[in-house]
């Protein structure tokens, strides 16, 4: 293959043994993705965590602040009244066109949602190192939450 777009799970650990690119889809965590994936080059797309009770998505500002980027106990965020919302199969085909160099988006566009998104994270996670990074995430995710940035 040519690069893994999939889960954490242990089957991507085939695709990196031969030193294959990764990208991740539904990764649970922008900031564990940071810190034990960062050497990953491709884009990779993150799930969302909504509010039960009003029904909206956390800003990606809000599940860092609040460190549920961390929690990875699914019942305790359930408990609080949140849950975690999966990538749609039209969100991981996109990301998997940007991939392919298939997903067309104006540069400066581009430019502005990474710069914004990189604000955000570096904010609540300031001792950025060679070993931890901003994450990449998908450029075609970041277009459709963009919201999410403000």
């Amino acid at each position: 293959c040519d690069f893994y777009l999939g889960s954490d799970s242990g089957i991507y650990n085939v695709a990196n043994s031969f030193e294959k690119k990764i990208s991740f889809v539904n990764f649970p965590s922008m900031s564990l993705l940071s810190r034990y994936h960062s050497d990953k080059n491709l884009p990779c797309s993150i799930k969302l965590i909504k509010n039960r009770k009003d029904k909206k998505l956390l800003t990606f500002e809000e599940m860092l602040r609040n460190k549920f980027d961390n929690l990875l106990d699914y019942e305790e965020l359930y408990r609080s009244g949140y849950e975690l919302i999966s990538n749609t199969d039209q969100e991981i085909m996109e990301l998997a066109m940007e991939i392919l160099g298939d997903y067309q988006i104006d540069e400066m566009e581009k430019k502005y949602l990474t710069d914004k998104f990189s604000s955000i994270f570096n904010r609540y996670n300031p001792n950025t190192s060679n070993t931890q990074s901003v994450p990449r995430i998908g450029i075609s995710f970041l277009k459709k939450y963009k919201y999410l940035l403000d």
